[in-house]
């Protein structure tokens, strides 16, 4: 239980992964885990300038900077957890992840997949997102292993989403970005699963980091099926604004940058 105990003393969570502490550093208990937190950091703090045009001009998505918010949140609390293996660290590291599910379904989520009513009445499902998240955040506090049955739920609306709309053949841009980001998603799990299973094994062979991979490739794929969300809604709750995919080059570079949602206002 979160609520009692030591919150902040080092080492007070349960949960350790595979990256031997204090190696690297006597002031960080997992290194690797602890800076490969950087990308999910740098990205959505990239997509809160991109999207300045998308909350303008999308239907009920006033707010949608949140998502990106909650993300970079999640990335300082991951951070903060793998550096102390605090308690405090793992709730806020879970919750962030928690509220950052329920806003992207809250923000994104198709009116195809929601009943009548919250399709006339977008708000109270907003409402809706906000009272589970709430409510998740609360069992949390009380039985952390709640946690993780919430975080593994969003999986489900996020693939079921993902083959509808690749199946409504929408543009080859989206085609292929939401692929990769299945791909990565994929490979992604399989780290963290192999770093929290068997771990004696990466031990042995001298490469404890698969969590560290982890953090690298979550922050990859949920930025781009967050995008490819995002373009698809657009397409279906503002089709009048002609959403379109277009990647934005560090630096000028062909291959280095992010997809963004942009818009050509049709006459």
């Amino acid at each position: 239980m979160y609520l009692t105990g030591k919150l902040v003393e080092p080492l007070s969570s349960k949960i350790d992964w595979c990256e031997p502490n204090y190696v690297v550093s006597t002031n960080i208990a997992e290194f690797w885990n602890t800076l490969s937190n950087i990308p999910m950091l740098i990205i959505p703090l990239i997509l809160i300038y991109l999207y300045k045009d998308y909350s303008l001009k999308v239907l009920h998505c006033r707010f949608v900077n949140v998502v990106w918010a909650l993300l970079v949140l999640t990335a300082i609390g991951s951070a903060y957890f793998h550096a102390t293996l605090s308690l405090l660290g793992l709730f806020v590291d879970e919750i962030g992840i928690l509220w950052m599910g329920f806003a992207m379904l809250g923000m994104w989520l198709p009116g195809v997949y929601l009943p009548e009513y919250f399709n006339k009445n977008r708000y109270h499902y907003h409402v809706l997102m906000i009272a589970g998240a709430i409510t998740s955040t609360i069992l949390g506090l009380i039985k952390p292993q709640i946690n993780h049955i919430f975080l593994f739920l969003f999986l489900f609306p996020t693939l079921k989403v993902a083959k509808g709309q690749l199946s409504r053949h929408m543009s080859p841009e989206f085609q292929r970005l939401c692929k990769r980001g299945l791909v990565t998603l994929t490979f992604a799990l399989v780290s963290w699963v192999c770093d929290r299973f068997i771990c004696s094994f990466w031990l042995q062979i001298h490469f404890p980091y698969l969590h560290a991979i982890w953090h690298v490739l979550i922050a990859i794929a949920t930025y781009q099926l967050g995008v490819c969300c995002s373009y698809s809604y657009a397409v279906h709750s503002s089709p009048n604004t002609n959403p379109t995919l277009q990647f934005w080059k560090l630096a000028g570079s062909r291959f280095i940058g992010l997809w963004f949602v942009s818009f050509d206002q049709l006459v």
